[in-house]
């Protein structure tokens, strides 16, 4: 069973395991693609997209409320 989206992406953005990690991302959301928010980390979220491949964080300015 897949979780309810609450948010799309506005843009395609980087998303990163976690909100501070001194790595590249570790991939590509894509505009449009839709998610739940888990948890507020300032100027970071952290998603699951709504088919549960990615959690991860996101900038937080490229969410959309659905």
């Amino acid at each position: 069973m897949s979780i309810r989206a609450t948010h799309e992406i506005a843009r395609d953005t980087s998303w990163y395991k976690h909100p501070a990690q001194a790595e590249p991302p570790n991939g590509t959301l894509l505009k449009g693609t839709r998610v739940a928010i888990l948890q507020d980390s300032g100027s970071y979220t952290q998603v699951q997209t709504e088919d549960e491949t990615v959690t991860g964080y996101v900038e937080t300015d490229a969410l959309h409320p659905l």
